[in-house]
């Protein structure tokens, strides 16, 4: 409920508190002393467009703000998912609208972007206004209303958690569709590309480098085999030998020990060498030993590097492990094409079941509104037949949407007619209804679903328009019923409405230093049967009129 407005600098009203009550709160007054620019004001927290012009004459800015009162899990989702503070079960809005042209707004006192704030009043205050786009016009506020009549809420509230659900998938399976057209395209390349390294059977560089050493000995074996036999024969196996020479060395220097001491340690050193030089002809003989003349070997060498060279240029890398990451990559690559095969025939079936699942829930909804419509049909009819407008009609048409047309309200498309006068045939509502009869059908709807859903509060401008008498009395009933749940706010011109009210609040205009300003009070019991009186008969009612307004208020 709106439990507090304060409205400073707009238009003709300086300064302006009001504090709402429960159930109906009525405004009257005399024309033109500001009641509908409180509800412009009002309406600036609905997001309205602001007009620099509404600020007062002298002033920079006029600040609207209201303090309401919620129960809603909607307005507390809303905060939390907006980062909003929330502080108890109250939350204030706040719109600065400045002379210069710009306008601010605050959520419980943090700036907020104009969407946000609409989109939060929504929850919070409903308007409605002659002459204006109503939300009765909306195909979904009217899906809302046969769903609220024919008991739908839990049906749809599992309903919708299945079709975002579904929704869902599909989206993923769409995206995956997607990402396989794109990779269909490479998949064969990669294949390809993935049997000629996989074929190759890589082990890594060592391979590489070890066959093209191996390689470099076989292409020079002649020379090698001739270079290490020329070694040998001059080591220890010519007619003439190093190890020979050495050996006669050595064994003159061990001769002349006895006579030089000295000479030993030049005769043992001759032997190490002599003993080093036997060491390397072995070494030099294994050599030779390994040396082989493999043509065929050399050829099985030179077509696996070539193997090798050339995947290394076709894949623009410099060695054999490179290759093998390239050959992971594509490994990769390809397996997760047939992961996604895997993925997409998964999703495929289970989006198919649960799209079953969706189209029976949705039979199931479709079947409960079908039913309720013509019960909704006549009591409206009724409802309207009690507020002056006995030849008005209210017709609900429900289409059928095919099974690939289902929507997150499922498979109906409804849409409310309207005639206002017998003989008229029903037309779409936009058509046909005056903003004074719109507001007269939209209450008539709201006493019906009031008893079985949070209503945010209802604000009615003008709704008088046009009746008197019974119908004024009728359509205050109907107020009256529905602010026996909710927070009900009327501007009105009617004693008959005026006296139903639980609070009735005086909205005039006072001349101060030369310039009109709006004011407004509560007025207490003795003063709304005067008021009410007034409304009954001028400005200086009789007791007769006073009496009348009495037995009004006591009705």
């Amino acid at each position: 409920m709106l439990k507090r407005l304060h409205i400073r600098h707009y238009a003709i009203i300086e300064d302006v508190d009001i504090s709402f009550g429960h159930g109906l709160n009525m405004m009257t007054g005399e024309t033109g002393a500001g009641k509908s620019i409180v509800l412009g004001a009002l309406s600036l927290l609905l997001g309205e467009r602001a007009d620099a012009q509404s600020v007062q004459e002298g002033e920079t800015k006029c600040v609207v703000e209201a303090t309401f009162q919620y129960k809603t899990t909607e307005v507390t989702e809303y905060l939390e998912a907006n980062d909003f503070d929330s502080v108890g079960h109250e939350i204030i809005l706040r719109r600065e609208v400045y002379r210069a042209g710009k306008s601010r707004a605050f959520i419980n006192d943090t700036p907020a972007t104009l969407q946000q704030l609409t989109e939060l009043s929504d929850y919070l205050i409903d308007i409605h206004r002659q002459h204006q786009t109503l939300s009765l016009q909306q195909r979904s506020f009217q899906l809302f209303v046969i769903d609220n009549l024919a008991g739908n809420h839990a049906r749809l509230a599992s309903y919708k958690k299945s079709f975002l659900y579904w929704q869902q998938m599909s989206q993923q399976l769409t995206e995956l569709k997607m990402r396989q057209a794109a990779v269909q395209t490479t998949f064969d390349f990669n294949q390809f590309q993935l049997k000629e390294l996989t074929q190759a059977s890589l082990t890594g560089n060592a391979e590489q480098e070890s066959l093209e050493a191996e390689l470099k000995l076989l292409e020079h074996a002649g020379e090698l085999q001739v270079k290490l036999s020329e070694l040998l024969q001059i080591m220890d196996q010519g007619d003439v030998n190093a190890l020979a020479l050495i050996k006669s060395a050595q064994q003159q220097m061990q001769s002349l020990v006895k006579k030089m001491p000295q000479a030993e340690v030049l005769a043992n050193r001759l032997l190490d060498v002599r003993e080093q030089l036997a060491d390397i002809g072995s070494e030099t003989e294994t050599l030779l030993d390994q040396i082989e003349n493999n043509p065929q070997r050399i050829g099985e060498i030179q077509e696996r590097l070539s193997t090798l060279y050339h995947l290394q240029k076709k894949h623009r890398v410099q060695d054999v492990d490179s290759l093998i990451r390239i050959q992971q990559q594509l490994e990769y690559s390809v397996l997760d094409v047939s992961r996604l095969d895997e993925e997409i025939n998964r999703l495929e079936n289970e989006s198919l079941r649960l799209f079953g699942e969706v189209l029976q829930m949705a039979g199931a909804i479709s079947l409960q509104r079908k039913q309720v419509i013509p019960v909704f049909e006549k009591q409206i009819k009724q409802l309207l037949k009690s507020v002056g407008m006995a030849g008005a009609e209210l017709r609900v048409h429900c289409e059928l949407l095919t099974d690939a047309q289902v929507t997150v309200y499922g498979l109906d498309k409804i849409e409310f007619y309207f005639s206002a006068n017998k003989g008229f045939t029903p037309q779409p509502i936009y058509k046909m209804a005056s903003g004074g009869e719109l507001s007269r059908l939209m209450l008539c709807i709201k006493s019906l679903i009031a008893k079985n859903v949070a209503l945010p509060t209802l604000v009615f401008d003008e709704i008088d328009n046009g009746i008197s008498g019974e119908t004024a009395q009728q359509v205050a009933l109907l107020m009256r019923q529905i602010a026996s749940t909710h927070q009900v706010i009327c501007i009105t011109h009617l004693p008959q409405m005026a006296a139903k009210a639980d609070v009735h609040f005086y909205i005039y205009k006072e001349l101060k230093q030369h310039k009109t300003h709006t004011r407004i009070k509560p007025l207490t019991n003795d003063e709304r049967v005067i008021e009410i009186a007034k409304m009954l008969s001028g400005e200086k009612p009789g007791q007769a009129a006073l009496q009348n307004a009495k037995e009004l208020i006591d009705l």
